[in-house]
């Protein structure tokens, strides 16, 4: 489900101002800092599912940590993981010109 209602809404510190693309887990925007504008824009992934319980969320925060872990030259870092209205959501540097 593509999430045209939130262009503009603000994520944690990052301001939705573009969707970048939209898939069967999520949607991914491109985010600008709200505060801090010469900070660089990220991709922000929010996926399409709600967590309902709290061993969803755990779980969630838990695959976070462990995606923060991973240093690899073809894999995105990850700056933030948080919910928006139980959706979860993730920050990662915006890479754009070509495709994962």
């Amino acid at each position: 489900m593509v999430k045209d209602e939130l262009l503009g809404r603000q994520l944690g510190s990052y301001r939705l101002v573009k969707i970048l693309g939209h898939g069967a887990f999520g949607s991914v925007y491109l985010g600008k800092h709200f505060l801090l504008e010469h900070k660089p824009p990220v991709a922000i992934k929010i996926l399409n599912t709600t967590l309902n319980t709290q061993e969803e969320v755990d779980r969630f925060f838990q695959e976070a940590v462990l995606l923060d872990e991973l240093t690899h030259p073809n894999i995105l870092p990850i700056f933030d993981a948080n919910l928006y209205e139980d959706f979860p959501f993730f920050v990662t540097e915006y890479a754009p010109g070509g495709s994962l």
